[in-house]
C-alpha cells in the first residue's frame, strides 16, 4: 500500500502557493509490534499552519522543508498490533497531511462513535471550541450585562467566543475584514454589532459602539486592531489573548 503526504517544499513569502508543497507517495513499511496503522477521515486546516511554514522563533518549532505539513486529524485504524488499540477505532492525532498514519499510540485520543458527526471533534468540539470554552470563561469570566468585542470574529475560535458570550447575557461587538463576514456575524451568528476593519476606523467604531468602554476584549489578532480596542478599555476589563504574539503598553 502507498502513502500520499504532502511535504513542505519551499517556505512561502506571503501568501502559500502550490509550488511551497509537494505530493510525496511512498511504500507503507510493515507494521511493528506495539504499531498501529491509521488511516486519515479528517484534517483540520487552521491559521497557525501558516506560521509553522516560516522558519521563526515561536511557540512551536516549525516545519522542516521536507517534512509533512502539520495538522490534527481523525482517523480510522485499519491495522493494529497494539493490545489498547482494536481495528474500526477512531482515534485523534497530529499526523498532519498524509493519508496514512503510523503510530505507536503516544498522543492519541480515541473518539467514540456517536450521532454526533465526528468531524465537529475538530471544530466546536475539538481545539477551536476548548480555546473558545476555557478562553472567555477562565480567563476573561464574562458578567451578564459585559460589553465584549472580539477580532477576527468569524474564524474558528471568534464565532464561538461570540456565540458564548450572547448565551452569558453579554452585548457582542465583532471585528472582521470583509462584507459577508460580517453579514454572517449579524444575520447567522445574531452579534449586536460589527466592524470590518478594511473599510471602518476601529478606534472610532468601538467608541461608537462601546460608549461605555470595553469589559472583555478576546483578542486574536493583536497589532493596531488591538490598540484601538484597548484604548477604548473599561475599568477592571479583562483581556484574553489568543494565538498571537503581541505587546501590550496598558499604563
Amino acid at each position: 500500500m502507498q502513502i500520499e503526504k504532502i511535504i513542505l517544499a519551499k517556505r512561502p513569502v506571503g501568501e502559500p502557493t502550490f509550488d511551497n508543497f509537494k505530493l510525496e507517495f511512498f511504500n507503507c513499511p510493515e507494521i511493528k509490534s506495539g504499531e498501529i496503522l491509521v488511516k486519515v477521515k479528517w484534517l483540520s486546516l487552521d491559521p497557525y499552519m501558516r506560521g509553522r511554514m516560516d522558519n521563526v522563533r515561536s511557540y512551536a518549532s516549525p516545519v522542516e522543508i521536507g517534512e509533512a505539513m502539520e495538522g490534527e486529524c481523525i482517523g480510522e485504524i485499519i491495522v493494529s498490533k497494539n493490545e489498547r488499540f482494536a481495528v474500526s477505532e477512531l482515534v485523534i492525532g497530529k499526523f498532519g497531511w498524509v493519508s496514512h498514519a503510523i503510530s505507536n499510540g503516544h498522543g492519541l485520543r480515541k473518539l467514540k462513535r456517536t450521532n454526533i458527526p465526528e468531524q465537529t471533534a475538530l471544530g466546536v468540539l475539538g481545539m477551536p471550541g476548548m480555546t473558545a470554552y476555557f478562553g472567555l470563561f477562565e480567563v476573561c469570566k464574562p458578567i451578564p450585562g459585559d460589553t465584549v468585542v472580539v477580532s477576527a470574529a468569524s474564524g474558528a475560535v471568534g464565532q464561538l467566543v461570540g456565540q458564548l458570550a450572547k448565551l452569558s447575557n453579554c452585548k457582542v461587538v465583532g471585528i472582521a475584514g470583509n462584507k459577508k463576514k460580517c453579514e454572517y456575524l449579524i444575520n447567522e451568528l445574531n452579534f449586536d454589532h460589527v466592524i470590518n476593519y478594511k473599510e471602518q476606523n476601529v478606534y472610532k467604531e468601538i467608541k461608537k459602539s462601546c460608549p461605555e468602554g470595553v469589559n472583555i476584549y478576546f483578542d486574536n489578532v493583536g497589532g493596531k486592531i488591538a490598540d484601538d480596542v484597548i484604548s477604548n478599555i473599561a475599568p477592571f476589563a479583562r483581556i484574553g489573548v489568543c494565538g498571537v504574539i503581541s505587546q501590550y503598553n496598558l499604563t
